[in-house]
């Protein structure tokens, strides 16, 4: 090994990096010493010995973003934000890495730290990473042109419309107090699925089952959580899914009562067939309900 001279990059980790046309060197986003994301981009033309910045990318600060070099230049993917959200996006890039277009809402959920790689067919795969809520992605993609206009699963299958409606919605907004934890997690999963039991068919399944799913992370001391699940109806080829956000506290130091304040949606969404139904399932049980609503393979 041999040590060159320090670039004019400031310090940082996680960052992307990518070999342009002509043997020049990109350098692109991470995290500085700081742990604040950055908004920077910087090129070599001898590979490494010097650097020059670049006019700052119209792409927000990123860290953990995957890249990959498409024919008419970079391909960046997903990241970690500002904020340390999680990203669910796509740019590409000039083929010097200049100027960068934002490519429509990818269908794959949000990741930071996932692998890429340029097949012989100039297509990329995309695989796996770190999605929302810490949860690790078992799941690969493909993109196949450089417009954004053509992205599927690993299956290669494209994309058909309306596999999936949304037969029914609900904003959750509520809070019980009781001198119990476990009798307000009880009251609080009934009352939520009460609210919801008229968007569904009287022998559906799905709210007992969601009920009893939730009575467990309700009832938890943790001051604030976020809390996921859903329940299945396999002969009405539906799920019920919830999204909540949970708080916590306690009042009093004698008899002391117990608050749980929860707000966020549940969603009864149906597959129009059998495969439609089997990645449905997959998709919420991987926390991805966002993509569903996001995509257009979804009518209301």
């Amino acid at each position: 090994w041999t040590q060159l001279p320090p670039p004019a990059w400031s310090a940082r980790e996680d960052t992307s990096a990518f070999v342009l046309t002509d043997n020049v060197l990109l350098v692109l986003g991470g995290h500085g010493e700081d742990g604040l994301a950055l908004r920077d981009s910087y090129i070599s033309r001898n590979f490494g010995e010097k650097w020059e910045k670049l006019k700052n990318p119209s792409w927000p600060a990123r860290g953990f973003a995957v890249g990959a070099m498409l024919p008419g230049g970079p391909l960046i993917l997903g990241g970690s934000g500002e904020n340390h959200e999680i990203l669910q996006e796509a740019w590409d890039g000039n083929a010097h890495g200049s100027k960068w277009r934002h490519l429509p809402t990818p269908p794959w959920p949000a990741r930071s730290g996932a692998a890429a790689v340029t097949l012989p067919s100039g297509s990329v795969l995309l695989i796996g990473g770190m999605g929302e809520h810490d949860r690790v992605l078992q799941d690969t993609w493909i993109f196949e042109k450089a417009d954004g206009a053509q992205v599927t699963q690993s299956s290669g299958r494209k994309a058909t419309q309306n596999k999936f409606k949304i037969a029914g919605s609900v904003n959750v907004d509520h809070s019980v107090t009781e001198q119990s934890l476990a009798d307000g997690a009880r009251r609080l999963a009934q009352e939520i699925m009460h609210a919801t039991a008229s968007n569904l068919p009287e022998s559906s399944p799905l709210c007992n089952q969601l009920r009893l799913k939730l009575e467990g992370p309700f009832s938890t001391d943790k001051q604030q959580e976020s809390i996921v699940q859903h329940a299945v109806d396999n002969a009405a080829l539906s799920v019920l899914t919830v999204d909540v956000k949970k708080t916590y506290s306690v009042d009093g130091k004698g008899a002391k009562s117990h608050r749980i304040h929860i707000k966020g949606h549940v969603h009864h969404i149906e597959a129009a067939n059998k495969t439609a139904f089997q990645e449905l399932l997959h998709l919420v049980s991987n926390n991805a309900l966002s993509t569903i609503l996001r995509s257009g393979e979804i009518t209301a």
